[in-house]
């Protein structure tokens, strides 16, 4: 069976993206599933968090970079050479700086420019049963290929600071994207960093009561704010494998159960 791919995307930082991505990468990889991580952020956290210390000395021949250009260049791409594993079930296409530039050349190529990654990707979609994109904090080209090559969307949305404005723009670019790829799906909007202490109310509830007008599925998990994550991502783990018992792990493992069934479909 072909991989189904997940793109976790939101254009403001801060919502929890790449942590989402992390853990429910990891969670799924402990239900069995071999996943596949993308970071296509060229801050590279996704590719810290997996244990690279300094992902801006990688070679050109370890980072996601090198077949987005080969495919925008005609040629075959190097996909499977550049995957990193990072444990059982789980692997990584690393990031670094080179992605930057990759966004702006991606500009100057005239044809099939936001199909560039669906291709990037081909070569492994039957060596995974889900493959986890980690979009960049923007709507720029890459993002746009992100949107392109998957199947189904999450949208982190931080409680505390949830955008109507921004949630506009998404779903203009979601639009945008369903035209090249018309299976598209927004799988659910997820709220984190969830102040446990604190009640969304004012702008937040007028935010979520707007995404339900536009449709917008939300997830039944809430991934609360904890200290937890924090340490995790200072010493290069997901929350899951650091603390598996705390609030924020559980969370994410109810994730990774709401989105099963989307999975397997």
């Amino acid at each position: 069976m072909s991989a189904k791919i997940i793109a976790v995307t939101n254009q403001k930082g801060g919502t929890g993206k790449t942590t989402t991505t992390q853990n429910l990468g990891d969670a799924l990889a402990g239900k069995g599933l071999d996943v596949l991580l993308v970071d296509m952020d060229h801050q590279a956290s996704l590719s810290i968090l997996c244990g690279i210390d300094q992902p801006d000395q990688l070679a050109d021949d370890q980072i996601v970079a090198t077949p987005i250009l080969q495919v925008a260049n005609h040629e075959t791409p190097c996909t499977k050479d550049i995957i990193r594993h990072v444990h059982e079930h789980l692997d990584l296409l690393a990031s670094n700086v080179m992605l930057s530039r990759i966004e702006m050349y991606l500009s100057s190529v005239s044809m099939g420019r936001e199909t560039i990654l669906k291709r990037v990707l081909e070569p492994v979609m039957d060596d995974y049963d889900v493959i986890i994109i980690d979009c960049a904090p923007n709507l720029g080209n890459l993002t746009a290929n992100d949107m392109v090559a998957a199947d189904g969307l999450i949208v982190p949305m931080c409680a505390q600071y949830l955008s109507a404005k921004g949630l506009d723009l998404l779903l203009g670019q979601y639009a945008d994207a369903r035209s090249l790829n018309p299976g598209l799906r927004i799988i659910g909007a997820l709220i984190t960093m969830k102040d446990p202490n604190r009640s969304m109310q004012g702008k937040v509830l007028e935010s979520l009561q707007r995404q339900k007008e536009h449709g917008l599925p939300m997830f039944d998990t809430i991934i609360p704010r904890g200290v937890a994550a924090e340490e995790a991502s200072t010493s290069a783990q997901s929350v899951i494998a650091y603390k598996p018992g705390s609030k924020v792990a559980q969370a994410y493992m109810r994730l990774a159960d709401e989105v099963m069934p989307w999975i397997e479909a």
